[in-house]
Parts: structure tokens; C-alpha cells; sequence
């Protein structure tokens, strides 16, 4: 199993604000940034998109080392690897900006920024991570940039980690107040140059810095146009810096004149002022710059002091029996180090989540161990589904099922004995499991001889009871012969031009309307209410339940 790093010390529940929004206050100067507040512009807005960044040296540092923080719900890997992420809210729509601001139209998926500084190790802001539940929730995906105006970068699986341990994070590790963590990725970065961090000392008031990553959660911005407004040299726990940074900004380097890691973005200033019925981004004067940077050359001693094995910060190569799997160890290879389950490489869900006892995760390109327990529940796949073999969904599983919920219809071998029929054994070809030699499998799943095999005749249907005989209706009775009516006498008044409808009486003449109002004969025919129609709809309506899904 992954080595896991002590979490000790209390968690401020204020420093989520960077990451999850809300209502933020401006850093207090003279207190460790513990607490995670949301950035924004001082002067102007400096900040461009990566390929339109002047510096080359800048651009091709940030690109292989920058990455984001991304929720694993928002990542979907296809069977070629192209990977999409999202759906996401628009800048704009997130944060409600007025039709003229910047990049108001980019997608948002990223929740903090971090820094590749060895070959499977990422820098990024404390609050970021806090628990291994943050670990197994997110993946850190690099190449989130524009390459061209409009163009975004196209992604593949090489570009998308999972973190599998957290190997230090704030003060019990860091020894004071630090909103920093280290986090172990789930394999080796290939094809990149980690960053580089500085050497320990203070940087240097009014010198110029670099910030590259996620603000707002959108493709990577750089900004060169900040300085060091306070190094706090003689504490050297963070500094004040005058960079345009945003919410989804904590957590990316902050790089120096050399292009080294100099700070680990943690808080400062709220982004947005609210203008009418829309915000616009808070501009500030420089020489009120509240940024907080965590410097960063303390991560170096906090990761050589958990025993780490990296060549790069700490002069100790990776080795088996060292504690830590890293690099190409594996269970195979370093039982020591790598007792644990590790995911296969086309795993596309959390690493945190193969194998690890609490559900049958399917559908996330590879077959889970946790799906042989027919008792767990099937994830990502309709509801009362299996999971097949090679990781995909299956047909849905008899309740009666007993065996692993891969042996169902998997299109192997007729698996009897079962509780349920295995559709496999429509197959002669098929070999009958778990029988003794020479039984076959029954309808119900059962092991029978096959010479006892009979199928069952047909229940006879009942016979219809006879109808009873209809009641002969009764003779209508005789209508009374009406009386004749007295003839006028030669007295009688009659009114000119009135004459009196024969057989009909005016009281009940239909005189173009509807007769007796809406429930008049509902019990013939007539119309029924509405509320009554809804209500017999209703009961009918089957129940729906919603679809077991887990991120990944």
C-alpha cells in the first residue's frame, strides 16, 4: 500500500474560499496565509493566454509544469484516450460579469492550479487538497491552454493524473502555518520538465514575477506584470506580490527572474466588484497589493523530511524498500513499497477508487476487483446492471444472482449454480460451470442430468366462469293516459301571436349550452375533472429512480 503522510493539525474550514467562491475578505497582512481569499488586478489586467506569452523560455517552463486541478466528474476519456472536460459553466455565467470583461466566454472546469516539481510529485496550495477524499476527487491535468486564439489544446490520457497520497501539507509537516501541499501522482510524468525550486532566502523587494495558471478555472493565463511588494524577509513564511491573480489562481507558481519557483499562490484581495446588475473585475492600485505567497523552497525540506525518494530535491534516488512506490515499482516488482492495488494504465477514474472495497466501479476502462462482489453496488452503468470482463457495462443482473456479476451473459462459459440463469448457457459450446461432469444447466440455473431434463408442461389455463345470465329487464309500466285538458270557455283570454310547445317542458329545453355543467353524466360518458384525470395518470406513472453514477 502508498505510503500515506501524517494530516495533523486543525483545519481552518475558511481556507476552501480561494477554490469554492463565497463571500471573501482581504488578507490580513500581519497573519500566515492560512486563509485562502480570491485575488485580483493591480493597475491594469496583465494577463495573456500561453501562446501568446512573449517570454519562450516562460512559455515552455509553464507548459510542461503548470497543471490544473480538475474534479474527476468533469473528465471523460474515450477508448482512443482523447479526453474532454466539462461540461462547465462560461467565465461569464460563473461569476455573473458584465458583457465586456475578459474571457467571459471560456469554459471554467479547473478548481486550483499546482506545479509538477519532480517527476511525480505536484506543488499546490494547501486548502486545495486538505484530505485524501480531495485526493481520490480530483485528477491534474496538464495542456489546458490555448495554443492558437480560439484553439484549445487537444488532450490525451498522458496529460490526465491521479493523486494517490498526499506527502506533506501545512504545519505538520512544513513546521509553521503553511498553506502548501506536496502530492504524489499516480504513475511518472513523461515528456515534461518539472519546475525547478528556488534555494532557500528571501526574494528580493520590487523584483519582478511571473504567475502562470487557472483563473476562474480557465485555459492557463500568464501574467509578468507583478513584483514583490513585501518579501517579509526576516520571517520568510510568504510575501506580498502585486500579480493579477483570481479564484482557481491558488495553488500556481509564482516564478522569479531566474524562472524559478519562488512562491505558491495562497490569497489576497476579493476579484470582483459588483457594477449595476453585473461584476466587472477589482482594480487596485499597485502599492495596495495583498497577494500571498507561500515561498516555496520550504516544500523542499518538508519532502525530504517524510523520506521521499527524489534525485532532484532531495539527492536520494527511488529504490525498493524505501517506503514509497514510486517510479517503476509496482506490486510485481517492490511488494514492499506497493502492497496496494495500483490501477492499470487504462484505468480513466480516480486511482483512489480501483479496488478499494467500497463499490463495483465499471465503465472506467478497466475491469474493477471490487466488481467480483456480487454484494457492492454497480456504478456509472443503468441501474440492477453488471459489470462484463473487460470493464463495460453488462445486461442488467437477475436479483437471484449469486456469482460475480461478471460471469453474467459475459460470453465465456455457462455459469450454473448460480441462483439465476447464465444467458451463456443458450450455448451447447459453452462449458457448464460449477456442475459435476455430464449435468447440463436448467431454466432455473439449477444442475440437472440431462436425461431428467423435461420441460415442464404448460399450466392448464382456467376455464372461464360462465357469465351470469342477464336479468330480464321488467315491462315498462304504462304510461297514465293524461287528462284532457278543459277546453277554454268562451271567456278565456288568449295573448296574440304566443303559442305553447307541444310535449316539452320550457324548464328543460336545451337551449344551445351544456347540459347540467362539466360532471353532469361522468358516470355515462360525460366529461371527467381534470384533477381526477392527473391524479389516475399519477398512480399509473411508473416510479423512476435516479441512475447510480459516480464521478470519475
Amino acid at each position: 500500500m502508498v505510503k500515506r503522510a501524517a494530516l495533523l493539525g486543525t483545519l481552518v474550514a475558511s481556507t476552501l474560499a480561494a477554490c469554492t467562491g463565497g463571500d471573501r475578505e482581504p488578507l490580513d497582512r500581519g497573519a500566515a496565509p492560512a486563509l485562502a481569499q480570491a485575488p485580483v488586478v493591480y493597475g491594469g489586467d496583465d494577463r495573456q493566454e500561453w501562446f501568446a506569452f512573449d517570454d519562450a523560455a516562460a512559455r515552455d517552463l509553464t507548459r510542461d509544469a503548470a497543471v490544473a486541478m480538475v474534479n474527476w466528474s468533469l473528465v471523460s476519456i474515450d477508448a482512443a484516450g482523447a479526453v474532454t472536460l466539462g461540461p462547465s459553466q462560461t467565465l461569464g455565467d460563473a461569476f455573473d460579469l458584465c458583457p465586456d470583461q475578459r474571457f467571459r466566454d471560456q469554459p471554467t472546469p479547473a478548481s486550483c492550479s499546482g506545479t509538477l516539481i519532480d517527476e511525480q510529485l505536484v506543488l499546490t496550495a494547501g486548502h486545495c487538497v486538505e484530505s485524501m477524499s480531495d485526493c481520490d476527487t480530483y485528477a491534474w491535468v496538464f495542456d489546458w491552454a490555448y495554443e492558437a486564439e480560439g484553439a484549445l489544446a487537444p488532450l490525451t490520457r498522458d496529460a490526465v493524473y491521479g493523486c494517490v497520497d498526499i506527502v506533506a501539507r501545512g504545519a505538520a509537516d512544513f513546521g509553521f502555518d503553511a498553506d502548501m501541499a506536496v502530492i504524489l501522482l499516480d504513475r511518472p510524468v513523461t515528456g515534461r520538465t518539472p519546475a525547478t525550486l528556488a534555494a532557500p532566502g528571501p526574494v528580493a523587494g520590487g523584483a519582478p514575477l511571473i504567475l502562470a495558471g487557472f483563473p476562474g478555472g480557465i485555459p492557463m493565463k500568464v501574467d509578468s506584470g507583478g513584483v514583490v511588494v513585501d518579501p517579509r524577509a526576516g520571517i520568510q513564511d510568504y510575501f506580498i506580490a502585486s500579480v493579477d491573480a483570481f479564484h482557481g489562481h491558488s495553488g500556481s507558481p509564482v516564478l522569479g527572474p531566474d524562472l524559478t519557483v519562488v512562491g505558491v499562490l495562497s490569497n489576497g484581495a476579493d476579484d470582483y466588484e459588483h457594477i449595476g446588475p453585473c461584476w466587472v473585475v477589482s482594480v487596485l492600485d499597485p502599492d495596495d497589493a495583498s497577494e500571498a505567497a507561500c515561498y516555496a523552497h520550504h516544500a523542499t525540506a518538508a519532502v525530504c523530511a517524510q523520506g521521499f525518494p527524489s534525485a532532484a530535491l532531495c539527492g536520494v534516488a527511488p529504490s525498493c524498500g524505501d517506503g514509497w512506490c514510486t517510479g517503476a515499482e509496482d506490486r510485481a516488482s517492490c511488494p514492499d513499497d506497493c502492497a496496494g492495488d495500483g490501477a492499470p494504465p487504462s484505468w480513466s477514474c480516480s486511482p483512489g477508487w480501483y479496488h478499494a472495497g467500497d463499490d463495483c466501479d465499471c465503465d472506467c476502462g478497466a475491469y474493477d476487483p471490487d466488481c467480483d462482489n456480487p454484494s457492492l453496488t454497480v456504478l456509472n452503468c443503468a441501474p440492477g446492471s453488471g459489470c462484463r470482463p473487460d470493464g463495460t457495462c453488462g445486461l442488467s443482473l437477475p436479483a437471484r444472482w449469486t456469482c460475480k456479476p461478471a460471469y453474467y451473459a459475459a460470453g465465456d462459459d455457462c455459469d450454473c449454480g448460480c441462483g439465476a440463469y447464465d444467458p451463456d448457457c443458450d450455448d451447447p459450446n459453452q462449458p457448464v460451470l460449477n456442475c459435476p461432469d455430464g449435468l447440463v444447466c436448467r431454466g432455473d440455473g439449477e444442475c440437472v442430468d440431462p436425461d431428467a431434463v423435461v420441460e415442464p408442461e404448460p399450466e392448464p389455463e382456467p376455464e372461464p366462469e360462465p357469465e351470469p345470465e342477464p336479468e330480464p329487464e321488467p315491462e315498462p309500466e304504462p304510461e297514465p293516459e293524461p287528462e284532457p285538458e278543459p277546453e277554454p270557455g268562451p271567456d278565456a283570454e288568449v295573448e296574440p301571436g304566443v303559442v305553447e310547445p307541444i310535449g316539452e317542458d320550457p324548464a328543460t329545453q336545451d337551449l344551445g349550452g351544456s347540459r347540467g355543467g362539466g360532471c353532469a353524466g361522468a358516470g355515462d360518458g360525460g366529461e371527467v375533472p381534470l384533477g381526477m384525470t392527473l391524479l389516475a395518470l399519477l398512480a399509473l406513472a411508473p416510479r423512476r429512480r435516479h441512475d447510480q453514477l459516480r464521478p470519475r
